[in-house]
């Protein structure tokens, strides 16, 4: 059994290219969509964070089911894809004859997969949207936590994002032999970094040069520390940056790094 990971956004908050911008590095570039990836083995497929950019990114890649969804924090650029999740599993799956037929399934109803996320990100969340946990599952997960889905755990481990009351985590799925962390929008580990990792997608802005989440030395000690096998840069943003792709990819090359691109999948 390996893992297989696919980069499904490799951008921030803004994206690629940013929005009514016809800078050069926006024209120039490819796209970037919002940050999430997908972790799949032959019994498991799991989606970690879901922003807007959603449904267009399991689409491309033709994924139709999830055994579970993990949110880094609240965000809405992680968490935007939300309200799509809950109108799916709203109405009965079953093909209709005509739309006199329509009807909401059951409070109550499994779609089939669990929402994991912090409580402060569940509060947020409902303030943001309402109810949504009316239909959609939800599992609270706290940094230290581990749960097991199908054979594979996924670790919750706490990062300082630059602002403190977002209450962020990373998370590290391990199949028992191989171990993925991925860590966005993250200024530093909250406490001790996760171990015997062999591939780490993390925040690269400050590592590129613009420190959107904290300073670079903090930023680069924090990645150093987990001394993965492989280290993957999200995060990215040449608009932000105000420099070209291969210009980034050298800086990331320069530090032992690989510069993050939407839809690339990597066998762990």
């Amino acid at each position: 059994m390996s893992l297989v990971l696919t980069l499904l956004g490799t951008g921030d908050a803004t994206s690629v290219p940013a929005p009514l911008c016809n800078c050069e590095y926006c024209i120039d570039s490819d796209r970037r969509r919002h940050p999430s990836v997908l972790i799949e083995t032959d019994d498991v497929r799991l989606l970690l964070d879901a922003g807007p950019d959603l449904q267009e990114q399991l689409h491309e890649i033709g994924v139709r089911s999830a055994d579970g969804v993990f949110l880094t924090h609240k965000h809405g650029d992680h968490t935007a894809g939300l309200p799509a999740l809950y109108q799916t599993v709203k109405w009965d799956s079953d093909h209709l004859a005509s739309i006199q037929e329509l009807q909401p399934t059951p409070e109550g109803f499994d779609p089939g997969f669990a929402i994991f996320a912090t409580p402060k990100a569940h509060d947020a969340l409902t303030t943001r949207y309402g109810p949504w946990d009316e239909r959609l599952t939800y599992r609270s997960i706290e940094g230290g936590e581990t749960v097991e889905i199908n054979g594979i755990d996924v670790s919750a481990v706490p990062i300082d994002h630059h602002r403190p009351d977002c209450h962020t985590l990373g998370f590290v799925v391990d199949d028992g032999d191989k171990r993925i962390c991925y860590a966005p929008d993250m200024r530093r580990w909250h406490a001790d970094p996760p171990e015997n990792v062999d591939v780490l997608i993390c925040e690269g802005a400050a590592i590129l040069g613009q420190p959107v989440h904290g300073p670079r030395d903090e930023l680069l000690s924090a990645v150093e520390s987990v001394d993965a096998e492989r280290t993957v840069l999200v995060n990215v943003n040449e608009h932000v940056q105000q420099a070209h792709t291969d210009e980034l990819q050298q800086r990331a090359s320069q530090e032992g790094y690989e510069l993050g691109t939407d839809f690339k999948t990597y066998e762990v």
